[in-house]
């Protein structure tokens, strides 16, 4: 009996938990947000992860550059513009459009930005992304 009873009490802990985690923040609240661009912005870097590694190993690379590093730069920059690119085409609609519903908009570069810093991304690379808004926004005029 004893065993019996702890399976259906443990069942119904793993249910209630689950239930729990499952429940999306007050809609359009300050956690609402924060829970909205995690989730979108979680599915980017799963789908991205691979590009984020290399550029996160690049800018700790670049802490102190060799020669090497130097001629690599363009590459990077090229492979930086297209995960930008990729997140202003794909990703930041979704956000913007969460934001938008509760009459806010999002803005790129703080999104993009604290996405790159979330995952161990900084240096002179961060400072790319405040860049890069503006070839972004010159591409789409």
């Amino acid at each position: 009996m004893l065993p019996t009873l702890t399976k259906i009490a443990f069942i119904a802990a793993y249910l209630f938990l689950t239930a729990c985690t499952s429940l999306a923040p007050e809609r359009c609240s300050s956690d609402w947000f924060a829970w909205k661009t995690r989730k979108i912005t979680d599915s980017f870097v799963r789908k991205n992860k691979q590009k984020l590694q290399d550029l996160q190993l690049f800018a700790a690379e670049l802490e102190d550059p060799t020669p090497t590093h130097l001629l690599q730069m363009t590459d990077q920059l090229s492979a930086f513009q297209a995960l930008a690119t990729e997140f202003a085409n794909d990703t930041l609609p979704e956000i913007s459009q969460a934001f938008t519903s509760c009459g806010t908009s999002a803005e790129f570069a703080q999104a993009f930005r604290t996405l790159l810093q979330d995952q161990g991304i900084d240096g002179v690379v961060l400072q790319w992304a405040e860049e890069i808004s503006h070839i972004i926004n010159a591409d789409e005029a």
